[in-house]
């Protein structure tokens, strides 16, 4: 999203004076690897020039393609972290934030990383992820077992009003925890997490999905047969992309696809990279086995209690 005249002024200001020329060119290389100030302006090749004049261009330039607020998150970044070696105090970042909230963002408490506040929008990529950069996700998929039998047993209208359900229901679960769904084919849905513990906010929305489909079994369902699901859970680092088919051939996104032909029905299924950093109450609920030989994995399963 482009941003206001009010923002990128704020921006422009605070950049002019917490950072030199140069390091401004840096941070804008950060987000657009080949940016070349003179390709986009009237200012000369010589950085000899207002600090203000290189940092309104910037500002500009990263707002003119949609990627002025990852080039925000940059400022978190060399606040906390610093840049090549040096330490930057970002002036009125204060104030940024503030007009962030305003525009309808968030700041990730683990990460500091800005991302759109699900209340205001959803967008796949948060509003803040780019095309071909690499991040780490937590990836679900959702898969109906043996549906067919649903649509070959059970009226049309009955059989769409499941799915309108259980759609709702992985959107609710994912969403509310800051997840996105970023495919659906048929009755399997993909979703991704990224900020904060993403391994264990992925794993809690499996649960609440598995357990109100075994609700749905003994109190709602008006089908010949019970529901059946099998979840996967794979955590892995991947570049950010739109294209659904180019989706399903990173291998994060394979892996936990593959997941469900070796899943009994109503269990989650995690891999180890899930699970490397759960604890406590949520880890001691997976149980650690050997799948039909092919890989250990961490399952989840509903059990009455003896």
């Amino acid at each position: 999203m482009k941003a206001d005249k009010d923002f990128t002024k704020l921006v422009a200001q605070s950049l002019s004076e917490s950072i030199d020329q140069r390091s401004m060119v840096h941070l804008a290389r950060e987000i657009m690897p080949e940016y070349n100030i003179e390709s986009y302006s009237n200012l000369p090749s010589s950085l000899d020039i207002p600090r203000l004049d290189v940092a309104r261009q910037i500002v500009a330039d990263m707002n003119n393609f949609n990627l002025l607020i990852p080039f925000v998150n940059v400022f978190f970044s060399i606040q906390s972290k610093g840049y090549k070696g040096r330490k930057y105090k970002i002036s009125k970042l204060r104030s940024i934030v503030v007009k962030l909230f305003d525009m309808g963002f968030s700041i990730d408490p683990v990460t500091g990383q800005v991302y759109e506040d699900p209340q205001y929008r959803i967008s796949k990529n948060w509003g803040v992820l780019q095309e071909g950069i690499d991040y780490p996700f937590t990836f679900v998929w959702y898969d109906i077992v043996e549906s067919s039998i649903h649509l070959k047993k059970n009226s049309h209208r009955d059989v769409l009003a499941f799915y309108q359900k259980y759609h709702n229901l992985v959107r609710s679960s994912t969403e509310s925890r800051n997840g996105r769904i970023w495919h659906i084919e048929g009755d399997g849905i993909l979703t991704a997490f990224h900020f904060g513990d993403h391994s264990s906010t992925a794993l809690f929305s499996g649960i609440e999905v598995l357990h109100s489909l075994y609700k749905y079994n003994l109190f709602e369902n008006v089908l010949d047969n019970p529901i059946k699901i099998r979840i996967g859970l794979n955590t892995g680092v991947t570049d950010y992309i739109e294209n659904h088919d180019m989706l399903k051939t990173k291998e994060p996104v394979k892996d936990v696809i593959n997941l469900e032909k070796i899943s009994l029905s109503d269990t989650i299924v995690a891999t180890n990279t899930v699970m490397t950093s759960v604890e406590g109450v949520l880890a001691s609920v997976f149980e650690f086995k050997d799948l039909n030989k092919k890989g250990s994995y961490f399952v989840y399963d509903v059990k009455w209690e003896n």
